[in-house]
């Protein structure tokens, strides 16, 4: 065979490699493509899984459903470990998260002084907020988002925002070191109502 012929033949081996191999580079950045999005839906989808992972544990632990409870209906009857508690006013579930001391008793003997119904309230939003903790470290280490956590504690974090329970629940917060907690409660316009309009 000619050299020119070997020489074309040699030429069009080359050039047909080079096609190949760009070819196969432009598949693989394809595919690198498609395998990064499917990784991003699938990540996302694990956090909303983990959101609502956390949302249903929150509904479900009974201590905390109550103070949900206590902050949406006045006068309500509790029966826990048997026991049974209510008749709660706004008022007595806000004084029962006070973290000064208020009674005769307390200021008598300078601590705080308890009745089994404001313990009763307290271990309820102690359980609450326990969970406003779990969703911030859940969202500051980005394995949820508050989008996914939004529904339903946004309504609650508006009746936490009322004047009749945001000084004593603030208080309790910066009080006992519910950082996280009141750092996701920051996250709602609605918990600092000065500021919208």
């Amino acid at each position: 065979m000619p050299e020119e012929t070997l020489n074309l033949i040699s030429a069009f081996a080359a050039l047909a490699g080079v096609a190949f191999g760009a070819f196969a580079a432009v598949r693989a950045l394809q595919d690198l493509r498609r395998a990064r999005e499917q990784s991003d839906r699938d990540y996302r989808w694990r956090q909303a899984q983990a959101a609502k992972q956390l949302s249903d544990e929150l509904l479900a632990a009974e201590p905390a459903r109550f103070a949900l409870t206590m902050l949406d209906w006045e006068r309500r009857e509790y029966t826990y470990n048997g026991k049974e508690y209510g008749g709660f006013s706004d008022a007595d579930v806000a004084l029962a998260l006070r973290t000064q001391l208020v009674h005769p008793q307390e200021l008598d003997s300078k601590t705080l002084v308890f009745d089994e119904n404001e313990v009763f309230i307290r271990d309820a939003f102690d359980e609450f907020l326990g969970f406003l903790e779990r969703f911030e470290h859940f969202i500051s280490v980005d394995l949820t988002t508050l989008q996914d956590l939004r529904h339903p504690v946004d309504y609650y974090i508006a009746k936490m925002a009322q004047p009749k329970f945001k000084p004593a629940i603030q208080e309790f917060l910066t009080t006992y070191g519910y950082h996280g907690a009141l750092s996701f409660c920051d996250r709602f316009p609605v918990w600092h109502p000065e500021q919208e309009g």
